[in-house]
């Protein structure tokens, strides 16, 4: 994963990564990963009383919302949470993102 690839993981607000690709998209963008953030369900069902979302697979599993995971990035970056202006999940994704990649090429 590059760093493109990693800012576009983080820009719809909607996803759940695995643990995995969001540990990965924190290395790739030089920042720590957020292990109290990180979600852990049993199954669907228990995905989806506890989080809001069904995952694909009806097993345990662990992921990371990609819109806080987007907020993460932004404040471990100095940026503070540029979404909060925003109120769909999209949107705030998008500012995030976008002021992510701004500090990266600077």
């Amino acid at each position: 994963m590059d760093r493109r690839e990693a800012l576009d993981c983080l820009e719809d607000g909607h996803s759940v990564l695995s643990e995995e690709a969001a540990r990965e998209v924190c290395e790739v963008l030089g920042v720590s990963f957020p292990e109290d953030e990180v979600m852990q369900w049993a199954g669907q069902a228990d995905a989806y009383r506890r989080y809001g979302f069904v995952p694909f697979e009806d097993e345990p599993g662990a992921g990371m919302g990609n819109l806080e995971l987007s907020y993460h990035v932004a404040r471990a970056l100095g940026l503070g949470a540029p979404g909060s202006a925003y109120g769909g999940k999209g949107f705030q994704a998008r500012a995030n993102v976008q002021a992510i990649r701004q500090r990266l090429v600077q």
